[in-house]
């Protein structure tokens, strides 16, 4: 009986200690985990036709974001990928994604991204 009760509270401390391990990690970057919350997100034109959704978020040196856009065709085939300087996407009121001021047709013209 005393071996059980010793053996759960050691798993107890140690499973504690690994979920504690898991929070400090998170809050060490809060950066990082805005912009894993922005991935995925919807990008719309102010019509509020949607016209991409967010692929990655990358930060340049200077702390500068830029939002990797996949935008195209149905279901993605046929889809590009283009940069947007995050401070160029504006968070809808109903927080579901984020508006752009460039139009459909500045954004299919635009250049595909292409990583350095």
């Amino acid at each position: 009986m005393m071996k059980a009760l010793i053996a759960s509270v050691a798993a107890t401390a140690l499973l504690s200690g690994a979920a504690f391990a898991q929070t400090d990690a998170g809050a060490a970057d809060p950066a990082a985990a805005a912009s894993e919350q922005r991935v995925g997100m919807g990008v719309f034109t102010s019509d509020g036709q949607q016209v991409g959704v967010i692929e990655s978020i990358e930060t340049a040196e200077d702390g500068s974001e830029t939002a990797i856009v996949s935008v195209g065709t149905y279901l993605g085939l046929g889809s590009k990928k283009i940069s947007v300087p995050a401070s160029d996407l504006t968070l809808n009121a109903d927080g579901n994604g984020y508006t752009t001021a460039l139009t459909a047709e500045e954004i299919e013209a635009a250049p595909e991204y292409a990583p350095e």
